[in-house]
């Protein structure tokens, strides 16, 4: 008897979760198709899901850790996805516009597909512009926060640098309509964005070594706390990490995923 109520005792307890990953299609006017992977797609669908969005010229891939570690620690579900002009869509070219109904039908997936409630976006470069761009204009009632990693707060900040970066991603990496975006983010101001939002929380997290988004403009962001009447604004500041690391090191993971349980139901 003893013995039984010790197994029983042990079969209960609580197991690590084994991380399932799904490949998943998300379909966009049934002309594309972006590639994309849901992590923990096994787990209760009880808590928001969340998106992250990648910066331009690189990949879901350098997301998938973190992703892991949102499931693993958090049992949140999580999609990453590439835009289109990356990964395997490289046939169409990324250009803003598209971006922005990109990270619309990720939503829309998750939502609608996946039978998510609720949706945190996470962003890093070009998809924190994107996230918040998207969650400014559209006003989905589904996103219940924003995390921008790496946002520039204006395009004066970062467009000698985007250039380089955007010409080495349309050579080598990523299939870009590189005057269109010129052109759009000659008035991306994401200060306007911030003050446009209601009631939805947003923590921007940069890296003090961050060349590419310099420090002075993230102190804007601390205007912002002041200026956003509508919503809460927190800026995190990662020591020791540049424009591409702001998630990798496992301390800032705990950051970022305290912030959220923080401030999500």
């Amino acid at each position: 008897m003893i013995w039984r109520s010790i197994l029983r005792l042990l079969s209960s307890l609580k197991k690590p979760h084994k991380l399932q990953s799904d490949e998943v299609r998300i379909k966009i006017k049934g002309k594309i198709d972006l590639d994309g992977i849901i992590h923990g797609a096994d787990l209760p669908k009880d808590k928001p899901g969340i998106i992250i969005c990648h910066g331009v010229g690189v990949f879901q891939s350098l997301y998938v850790d973190f992703a892991r570690y949102l499931v693993k620690h958090g049992g949140y579900r999580v999609l990453t996805f590439n835009f289109r002009g990356h990964g395997r869509n490289q046939e169409h070219k990324l250009t803003l516009d598209g971006a922005l109904e990109d990270v619309e039908n990720a939503v829309k997936y998750m939502t609608e597909k996946q039978g998510h409630k609720n949706i945190i976006l996470i962003g890093h470069s070009l998809g924190a512009v994107m996230s918040l761009k998207y969650t400014s204009k559209i006003k989905p009632n589904t996103v219940k926060a924003l995390v921008l990693i790496g946002c520039p707060t204006n395009f004066e900040s970062v467009k000698r640098r985007a250039f380089m970066i955007f010409f080495f991603a349309k050579s080598f990496l990523a299939n870009l309509d590189v005057s269109e975006i010129y052109k759009h983010l000659a008035d991306y101001n994401s200060e306007k964005d911030i003050k446009n939002l209601e009631n939805v929380p947003v923590c921007t997290v940069y890296g003090h070594f961050d060349e590419f988004v310099k420090y002075f403009f993230h102190q804007r962001f601390d205007k912002l706390k002041e200026m956003a009447k509508k919503t809460k604004v927190d800026v995190k500041e990662m020591q020791q990490m540049d424009h591409m690391t702001t998630f990798i090191k496992e301390e800032y993971k705990k950051d970022i995923l305290d912030w959220i349980n923080e401030h999500v139901d």
